[in-house]
């Protein structure tokens, strides 16, 4: 499995609309949900959106954030990042992107009779970053080409 990774500033995303690859955007110098939103189902082809949670933003508003843009734009991959407990986080926003009432607790947050409906439309992929790796589910990818603003994530066990 890969994952390619564009990095780009926020006023270059206009750029990214007109490419026919896919992969994961990680937006600097502005609100990727927002940003994201505003093309809505003008946005071609299949993505994903690289967050960072932290205290002023929360995993349970990265996951209502999430599946909203998901209705608006074809979104099928999320990799969260954080500066402690990414896992936690990640978690947090997988259990949150189902129909279920979510009761959690972990390190990052405490959840009983959470909710967060409707469901997104089509299944999100939800990965955790550490270091220059990534995590999701029994599945690892390790950044294997690293060059300016771009980042090609493979699987790691090769």
């Amino acid at each position: 499995m890969q994952l390619e990774c564009f990095d780009v500033q926020a006023e270059e995303l206009s750029t990214m609309v007109k490419r026919e690859v896919t992969g994961v955007l990680r937006v600097h110098g502005g609100d990727p949900v927002l940003l994201l939103a505003a093309y809505g189902p003008d946005w071609p082809g299949e993505w994903g959106l690289w967050l960072e949670a932290s205290e002023g933003y929360p995993a349970a508003l990265i996951a209502r954030d999430l599946k909203t843009l998901s209705h608006l734009m074809k979104l099928t991959t999320v990799v969260i990042a954080a500066a402690q407990h990414p896992d936690q986080h990640a978690e947090v926003v997988r259990r949150l992107l189902s129909d279920e009432t979510i009761d959690l607790r972990n390190d990052v947050v405490t959840l009983s009779g959470a909710v967060n409906r409707p469901a997104p439309p089509a299944h999100i992929r939800v990965w955790h970053a550490e270091g220059s790796r990534l995590f999701s589910e029994s599945t690892v990818l390790a950044a294997s080409v690293m060059e300016d603003r771009y980042t090609l994530y493979e699987d790691a066990t090769k």
